[in-house]
């Protein structure tokens, strides 16, 4: 499952989520269609917004 997909599946919408995690929504879009990938800080953020783990979030790429 990639990024956007988990997205979906928790039901935020791109803006939610950069709101979420304190980035701006055309970096969401860059990190679901792979053109720039997320630090760090940004995946432990990402993991708690979408309700899994970094684990999960790195396969998805």
């Amino acid at each position: 499952m990639n990024l956007k997909a988990i997205r979906k599946q928790v039901g935020l919408t791109q803006v939610q989520l950069a709101k979420k995690i304190g980035v701006s929504q055309p970096t969401i879009v860059a990190w679901e269609k792979g053109d720039s990938h997320p630090k760090v800080n940004h995946l432990l953020a990402l993991s708690e917004a979408l309700h899994c783990t970094t684990d999960e979030l790195l396969k998805a790429g």
